[in-house]
């Protein structure tokens, strides 16, 4: 599967006038690519992600995908720098999600959130809340959902960025573990640099 993303604009009507969100945005990103997109606060950044997704629509130019996702499949999943886990389900409910919205019966889905949650390290609190689990451990959550759930593309909005340094460069390493494993197509967005270079 191949993105193009094609002179891309997003303008933002306020009461102070227009804003310009992103402007003549062009890039590609080929079958199993990890590309980073770098940029200090503000500059875009999540809105990219949001137009990638079909969360928005551009006001000018064009996202195009060259295959469409097979059955059930989701063309793409995002994982936030703010924890986007449910806090009334188990580590388990949370991971198995994205497949129970793909129709996967529950001793399937279970069965393969086991296993992932087993790779990251995650067995021993299977049946544990989000709030009984540090910030780390709640976006390894996350991060192996969406994995899990298998869409096109996976888009990251800067996932590491509330995260202490030691933790964040765990996390950095266990991303890449498990991306060389499933080879998906990632788009990464973060401000830091360091961050962008080693991923």
């Amino acid at each position: 599967m191949r993105l193009d993303c094609c002179r891309l604009g997003k303008e933002f009507k306020t009461r102070q006038g227009q804003v310009i969100a992103l402007e003549e945005v062009t890039f590609s990103v080929g079958e199993r690519e990890f590309v980073c997109i770098v940029g200090p606060s503000g500059c875009g950044k999540t809105t990219l992600l949001k137009l990638i997704a079909g969360l928005q629509q551009p006001t000018s130019g064009r996202i195009a995908f060259d295959t469409n996702p097979v059955d059930g499949q989701p063309r793409s999943a995002m994982v936030f720098q703010e924890q986007g886990i449910f806090p009334w389900m188990t580590v388990l409910e949370n991971v198995a999600f994205g497949l129970e919205m793909q129709g996967v019966g529950r001793q399937e889905r279970h069965h393969q959130a086991r296993t992932f949650i087993e790779k990251v390290g995650l067995a021993d609190f299977a049946h544990s809340y989000p709030h009984q689990l540090s910030g780390g451990m709640r976006q390894r959550v996350a991060i192996t959902r969406a994995f899990l759930a298998d869409p096109q593309i996976l888009l990251m909005d800067e996932p590491f960025g509330a995260l202490d340094a030691q933790t964040r460069l765990v996390l950095q390493e266990e991303l890449l573990r498990i991306w060389r494993e499933h080879q998906k197509m990632v788009v990464f967005v973060t401000h830091d640099i360091q961050e962008a270079v080693l991923l």
